[in-house]
Formats: structure tokens, C-alpha cells, sequence
């Protein structure tokens, strides 16, 4: 073979208009990846603020609850009230609540077939 067919030139032509349609399909749903993504981000960091209104709030009732407890006298604190109040101390103590990472864009890269475009049909010799 020395030179390409009509058929095979076209056949080309039909791949790389084929090929330039689905990399733009996948540019546009990048671009909203990215946007979704971005988006995710900042639910994250409002939900976030909430877990830390929440573990602030947290602290401030347990806070109140050992201050109640440190009051009281160590017979108290030894006795089955004072056993039972500690252990609803423990509860608040141990309920917290993790923040959440933000998610990491992924990248991407769409293959470059411009190469196509340089290569020779036909051969010279």
C-alpha cells in the first residue's frame, strides 16, 4: 500500500470527529465534577461547623456536669448516685462526633490524537 483509500481516510475522518464529540462529552462532565465537587466541599465544611457547634455544646453540658460532681462530697461521689452520676458523665464524655475530610478532585487527561493530523497518507518514494 502506498497511499490511503478514500474509504480509509474517511473512516479516519469519522474516528476523530467521533473522538473530538466524546472528549468534549468529557470536558463538560468534568467541568461538573469540578463544580459538584466544589460543591460537596462546602456542604462539608457547613456540616463540619455543625459537628463543632455540637462537640462545643457537648463540652459545655459535661463542663456543667463535672462541675455538679466536683461539688459534691467524696461520700456522695463513692455512693451508688454518685457511681451512677459518673457514669452518665462518661456518656457525654465519650459522645463525640468526628468533622468530615474534604473530598480531593480527581484529575484527568483526555488522550491527544493530533498526531493523527501530522501523519502522511501517502507514501513518497
Amino acid at each position: 500500500m502506498k497511499k490511503l483509500s478514500k474509504d480509509e481516510l474517511e473512516i479516519q475522518k469519522q474516528l476523530l470527529e467521533s473522538f473530538a464529540e466524546k472528549a468534549s462529552d468529557v470536558d463538560r462532565l468534568y467541568s461538573e465534577y469540578v463544580d459538584a465537587v466544589a460543591a460537596l466541599n462546602a456542604a462539608i465544611d457547613d456540616l463540619n461547623g455543625t459537628v463543632t457547634e455540637l462537640e462545643n455544646y457537648r463540652q459545655s453540658i459535661f463542663d456543667q456536669m463535672e462541675e455538679y460532681f466536683d461539688g459534691k462530697s467524696e461520700k456522695w461521689q463513692e455512693s451508688d448516685t454518685g457511681t451512677e452520676y459518673r457514669d452518665w458523665m462518661d456518656e457525654w464524655s465519650n459522645a463525640t462526633v468526628d468533622t468530615m475530610e474534604d473530598v480531593e478532585e480527581v484529575g484527568i487527561d483526555i488522550p491527544d490524537v493530533s498526531l493523527f493530523d501530522e501523519l502522511r497518507t501517502e507514501f513518497d518514494n
